[in-house]
């Protein structure tokens, strides 16, 4: 069947988000729900001129709330995922309520600090930079991932125009980031005819690299940007800056054979060898259309997310849009394969856990006669106590608080943090009269503060409903500060990091 995204997002023009959106139109059944875009706002960021390829949302609200926005969805219409695209719209609260896999675009991750608050809130993660998934990892994200941006061939093709210039470059010069484009810019200009465009819509972009022997790009913070896909699209030599390969460039693109590269010692020489050489242009620039359009256009990357998050399970089973019930494993996020039960108390068999995709069940139960009348529910029994180091490290560990096994918060914050891998999700579950005897109460915010103190972002906070007998708490296991890696972002990247001292 054909899947049902909701994706979250602001209104854009000239922006990744509208051939994202294209894509997964091609892919899936969509509906887009978020903030608008007004023309004033367009006219203040001097795309007014731009106006015309806003891409409307089905439903726009300025919420930050995601089970505010999804309930704007058409009745009936409940999606098997949500995905959230980088597009300055609100940092969502709520969004691991969603009962169905979530996902989160990162494009501009070197751009701001929020964006690891952000993403760690979803199921998976998708980087645009592969030099920044370590740090979404240490940050707390589960399953980031490398995803780098693509060409959409409706709008990025060749346009029959005459080569007028020997360079040229459409993009932004006006924000201080753009200082060593600028620079860079300056010197060729030296030598050579150079033509700079800025605000320039698809059509324009098209026209004026078409007339350029060469196709100029410095990205900003070595990334590997979308102008160097679309530029390839256009089936123009691409002239671009060799320490991208920080970010992959050469896994993706061969130097010669795709694209040519310089670093400031031999940006004229490389511009100078290749304007004399008009049959190694045209030779890179049909290898490099080839390639893009085989491997590297927006549907591509589409495709990889969905087989990435829903698996070759195909759709899953109707239910809930959010997290109901009085199970622990309605809380535990998708993607789940190696988890730890402390105190034998999921109350579900082994199967069904299998059919969820958790591959390895492990308990670890006070006594043996215990662990002999749940032996059937797991795949790997431990008697408590064990150091946490004597086991592998796991995606998820659920410790019925109060059950079989009880023991000082400290001491399971410690035992917990020991068996997580990074990102890993610690569920705690809590009879009411259990989590009002500790010294943290019911209250969300002490318990968000106390967490975090020990390594945790507190993820979901449910009290029981009525009918139900526990409390649910996740977070889930980080091992580096947003603070500490913005700073060496800031020093790795020091012309792109916007939260940088």
């Amino acid at each position: 069947m054909t899947p049902r995204v909701c994706i979250l997002c602001r209104e854009n023009v000239l922006h990744w988000v509208p051939f994202y959106v294209d894509a997964f139109r091609q892919c899936c059944e969509v509906v887009t729900v978020g903030p608008g875009l007004d023309r004033g706002f367009l006219e203040e960021a001097g795309l007014g001129h731009a106006a015309m390829y806003r891409q409307p949302n089905d439903f726009v609200t300025e919420t930050d709330d995601a089970r505010e926005a999804l309930a704007l969805l058409p009745k009936g219409w409940q999606p098997d995922l949500v995905v959230g695209i980088q597009s300055a719209a609100p940092a969502y609260r709520n969004i691991h309520d969603m009962a169905c896999p979530t996902a989160y675009i990162s494009v501009d991750t070197w751009h701001d600090p929020r964006e690891f608050q952000v993403a760690r809130n979803y199921d998976y993660v998708f980087a645009a930079q592969r030099a920044l998934v370590p740090y979404l990892h240490d940050g707390g994200c589960r399953h980031a991932r490398w995803l780098p941006l693509a060409c959409s061939p409706a709008h990025h093709h060749p346009e029959a125009v005459e080569e007028a210039f020997d360079i040229v470059f459409v993009g932004t010069l006006r924000m201080k980031v753009n200082e060593q484009r600028i620079q860079r810019l300056g010197r060729l200009g030296k030598h050579f005819r150079v033509a700079k465009q800025t605000g320039a819509g698809p059509e324009d972009m098209r026209r004026a690299f078409c007339r350029g022997r060469l196709a100029f790009n410095s990205s900003i913070a070595q990334d590997v940007n979308m102008r160097v896909f679309e530029v390839m699209a256009m089936g123009r030599p691409l002239l671009t800056n060799r320490d991208a390969e920080v970010n992959g460039l050469f896994e993706l693109f061969e130097e010669g054979r795709h694209l040519i590269t310089y670093d400031d010692g031999d940006l004229i020489e490389q511009a100078r060898r290749y304007l004399a050489d008009g049959e190694a242009r045209r030779r890179i620039g049909a290898a490099a259309r080839a390639e893009v359009l085989a491997k590297h256009t927006y549907r591509h990357r589409v495709e990889t997310l969905l087989k990435t998050v829903l698996t070759d399970r195909g759709r899953f089973e109707a239910g809930p849009l959010l997290r109901e019930g009085d199970r622990p494993s309605a809380y535990l996020p998708h993607g789940v394969r190696t988890m730890i039960d402390v105190g034998a108390n999921m109350g579900q068999s082994r199967i069904a856990l299998h059919r969820m995709g958790i591959e390895t069940i492990i308990a670890v139960a006070p006594d043996e006669a215990w662990a002999k009348r749940r032996a059937r529910s797991y795949d790997v029994m431990h008697r408590w106590p064990i150091a946490p180091h004597l086991l592998r490290p796991v995606d998820a560990v659920v410790w019925s608080m109060g059950e079989a096994v009880d023991d000082a918060m400290e001491n399971v914050l410690a035992w917990a943090f020991g068996a997580l891998k990074t990102g890993g999700t610690l569920l705690l579950r809590y009879g009411p009269g259990k989590l009002n005897a500790t010294a943290l109460r019911a209250v969300r915010d002490a318990w968000d503060a106390w967490l975090f103190d020990r390594g945790f972002h507190l993820m979901i906070f449910r009290p029981p409903c009525a009918g139900e007998r526990w409390h649910y708490i996740t977070a889930r296991k980080f091992t580096r500060h947003v603070r500490e890696m913005s700073s060496e972002i800031y020093r790795r990247f020091p012309g792109g990091y916007l939260g940088g001292p």
